[in-house]
């Protein structure tokens, strides 16, 4: 179908023109040799794009340009237990090669999010995770005159909490830095700690002081399903000091030679 009265624009020779009756348009006097994108739109937002390269002296080049047309898709986003995601922002963002303007939703009740009168092509879908900020995406191609169907699932996460105590066991420590992997929190007043939206895996646990050395670890923290909440207390070492002296191979004292101190702490 031709389409008259469309706006085409020749953005490397900075150029609008619109079409005639025919759907026919023209950029005449081009300089020879560019390399320009080309994009017809309509009022009503539907458009389409290509390229052509300028041709030397002789017939013009003829490059014809199909709008895209209009489409639907719904998107279902659910945790990995199968429970629906309410309140996630959905984000649509044509790719390249593909009109229109990038479009936001909110998934309802039931984890649908709905995007109609959408330029059809090639999109990337992005989807935020409302509680712990996870984030997934995924490329849809959207059929002109259809509804498209996409389904978003997020990894199963959830929390690693517990306590940290001297070395009694008993005695709770405040303001302790606590580590998992390479998020890091402090412990509460009562050396309570919690690490919310951690994904599926097994983790080490360590008990930092302000040196950042090791006080007290734990391997094996493992986490295997959706909202699972696994609880792991970490005991510090105790602390002493340590003294000696440092001889050369003659029996000697050596002098200024820097000593590194390394600890190892497991629980």
């Amino acid at each position: 179908t031709i389409v008259p009265g469309a706006t085409v624009s020749a953005s490397g020779l900075g150029r609008t023109t619109t079409t005639n009756a025919a759907g026919v348009y023209l950029f005449d006097q081009a300089p020879e040799g560019t390399r320009t994108p080309l994009r017809a739109s309509k009022p009503n937002g539907d458009c389409g794009s290509s390229e052509v390269i300028i041709p030397g002296p002789g017939p013009a080049a003829v490059r014809n340009i199909v709008l895209q047309g209009f489409g639907s898709l719904v998107v279902t986003v659910r945790y990995a237990d199968g429970v629906p995601v309410v309140d996630s922002t959905v984000r649509l963002t044509p790719k390249q090669g593909t009109c229109g303007p990038s479009r936001t939703a909110t998934t309802d009740a039931f984890g649908v999010a709905r995007f109609t009168n959408i330029n059809a092509g090639l999109v990337d879908l992005g989807v935020g995770e409302p509680i712990g900020g996870l984030d997934r995406s995924s490329e849809v191609s959207v059929g002109a005159g259809t509804t498209g169907q996409a389904n978003i699932t997020f990894p199963p996460f959830g929390a690693v909490g517990g306590k940290v105590f001297r070395p009694d066991g008993v005695t709770p420590i405040p303001n302790m830095r606590v580590r998992l992997r390479n998020r890091s929190t402090n412990t509460d007043l009562t050396g309570t700690f919690r690490f919310a939206c951690v994904l599926a895996d097994s983790y080490t646990l360590e008990a930092l002081d302000n040196d950042s050395t090791v006080l007290a670890r734990a391997t094996g923290v493992s986490l295997e399903r959706q909202g699972q909440e696994v609880r792991r207390d970490l005991v510090i070492v105790k602390r002493g000091t340590v003294q000696g002296t440092v001889l050369d191979p003659n029996g000697n004292p050596a002098v200024g030679l820097g000593i590194v101190k390394q600890s190892t702490a497991n629980t």
